[in-house]
């Protein structure tokens, strides 16, 4: 079994052998691909169907486990959903977060497709990069606001990984979550 690879790139595999006397065989080698859909390379991706719950789990580029549950109907035909991450210094400071170096993009095909039920989506910390859990959290950008929306999360403390729902996919990050300090920038849930 090999791991840790990433989508969308060629491996060359070699292989050899050795018995029991130490002997070993000389070198076979193979090419592979590893698909997944077309998306940008290190990113997952799953095929949605409108009837049953679809599950994705994986590694990212960034080697952040990410685990997601899509419900059934939460899309009108069958939908391709990619999930990549993204580097903190390749996104715009107006775009950020907060400071967690925890930033996914999902996005669909047919473009712009959105799931009308919430999603469930995980994405593993880092316990050394984050303060309090009890103030974790994932937050989504909302283009049209050019906000962080806090959303309601849970954390699994057992497997470090952060757990919301959401019904709108763009880009989410790690954050430690805070209270508003007026009532114009309060946030309700769901977002």
């Amino acid at each position: 079994k090999i791991g840790n690879l990433i989508t969308g790139q060629s491996y060359t595999i070699r292989v050899t052998a050795r018995n029991l006397f130490g002997q070993e065989t000389s070198a076979a080698s193979t090419q592979a691909y590893t698909d997944n859909g077309g998306g940008p390379a290190g990113s997952l991706s799953v095929l949605v169907g409108t009837t049953v719950q679809t599950t994705l789990s994986g590694t990212l580029g960034n080697g952040r486990r990410f685990e997601m549950r899509v419900f059934p109907g939460a899309f009108d035909g069958a939908t391709r959903v990619f999930v990549s991450s993204h580097a903190l210094g390749d996104v715009p400071a107006a775009q950020l977060c907060g400071a967690i170096p925890a930033r996914i993009s999902i996005v669909t095909l047919p473009a712009g497709s959105q799931p009308s039920v919430p999603v469930e989506i995980g994405l593993q910390y880092i316990p050394a990069e984050v303060g309090s859990l009890a103030t974790l959290g994932i937050a989504r950008f909302d283009e049209g606001s050019g906000t962080c929306v806090p959303l309601e999360s849970t954390v699994d403390t057992a497997n470090n990984i952060v757990y919301a729902r959401t019904n709108h996919f763009t880009d989410f990050q790690l954050q430690q979550l805070s209270a508003s300090g007026s009532v114009g920038e309060a946030r309700v849930f769901p977002n």
